[in-house]
């Protein structure tokens, strides 16, 4: 995922821009987007066990991205383009400080975005109903079912 950043002088010297006085860089970002579900908006009506014990029923809530937790790679990541042609008196904001507190902020929001466009809350409905199908077999169930919500198999 691209990343541009660009920093002019605005007001009365925004025409200095045009002549090439300005900050800006493009970035490489690679990072790590986790999705799952809240398990703890569950209750006791999203589980139903037959009256033999052998078939259960789970019901997933729907899956989510948790953006709290999203991480770029800063390793993994590369400056492709960098210039910076504005004195500090008229962009005060060091190519650093617009790196970290502009550039890696929106980052994030764009990989969050990517992810969902690429089916990750599709593709962890259909891990999940997998995983726990699984994990209830295991338990001893003949016959397991997982739904979850806001998802067709």
């Amino acid at each position: 995922m691209d990343v541009r950043y660009s920093e002019a002088p605005d007001g009365l010297l925004s025409f200095l821009a045009d002549l090439g006085v300005k900050q800006e860089f493009v970035v490489l970002l690679r990072g790590r987007v986790p999705a799952g579900f809240d398990l703890q908006g569950m209750d006791e009506g999203d589980i139903w066990v037959s009256s033999d014990g052998r078939r259960v029923q789970l019901t997933l809530p729907p899956p989510q991205v948790f953006e709290e937790n999203v991480s770029i790679d800063l390793e993994n990541s590369l400056v492709l383009a960098q210039s910076d042609r504005c004195p500090g008196f008229l962009c005060p904001e060091t190519m650093l400080d617009a790196y970290q507190g502009k550039a890696l902020p929106h980052g994030r929001e764009l990989l969050v975005d990517f992810a969902r466009r690429s089916g990750i809350l599709d593709q962890c409905a259909a891990d999940g109903k997998a995983y726990y199908e699984e994990f209830l077999r295991s338990l001893g169930f003949e016959e397991a079912r997982v739904v979850v919500t806001g998802y067709a198999p």
